[in-house]
Formats: C-alpha cells, sequence, structure tokens
C-alpha cells in the first residue's frame, strides 16, 4: 500500500482492534534462563507481519501506540513487533 494511501486510514480504536483481530498473533514464551533463580523467564510478544508494500500501515499503527515496538524487514516482508521480557514472576504487574 502507498503512503498516499494509509494516510486516508483513520487509526481509530475500533479500526486498530479489527485489524490486529485478523492480522496480528500473540505469542506468551518460556524461555530457559539459567541465570536466573528459577531458571525461566516470560516473554509476552505481539507481532503483525505484512508485505513490504504494506510497510505504511505498520509505520501508522506504530504511530498510533506512541512509538513503542520496532518495524524489522525479513526478506520481502514487514513486521511491527513489541514484546516484553518479564525478569521475575511478579513483573507482570509492572509491565503496563
Amino acid at each position: 500500500m502507498n503512503s498516499h494511501i494509509s494516510k486516508k486510514i483513520c487509526f481509530s480504536p475500533g479500526w486498530i482492534s479489527g485489524f490486529i483481530d485478523a492480522e496480528a498473533s500473540f505469542m506468551l514464551l518460556i524461555l530457559r534462563n539459567r541465570t536466573l533463580k528459577m531458571g525461566y523467564q516470560v516473554a509476552l510478544c505481539f507481532s503483525i507481519g505484512l508485505h513490504i508494500k504494506d510497510l505504511a500501515i505498520l509505520e501508522g499503527i506504530k504511530a498510533y501506540f506512541k512509538g513503542i515496538g520496532s518495524i524489522t524487514f525479513p526478506k520481502k516482508k514487514c513486521c511491527f513487533i513489541q514484546d516484553y521480557i518479564f525478569k521475575r514472576f511478579g513483573g507482570i504487574n509492572q509491565a503496563y
């Protein structure tokens, strides 16, 4: 999608919610980490993967979330990724 087309998209809460419902994924990862007392850490990951031509949409979504997250470019795709790694199990209460 061209950037001039994405400017016509209203990045409202309803649009964002519907787009995320269709295109995004949420993951909960339990990772082994021997440096921690429990030996594991928890990571929450939110991602959207689109074709590179839709980069403007991901830039609009990143702007909607006030610049958090990152956009990466694996092969002919572009991905918006936001993740949070908990260093301790009580950390979920302080995430946001």
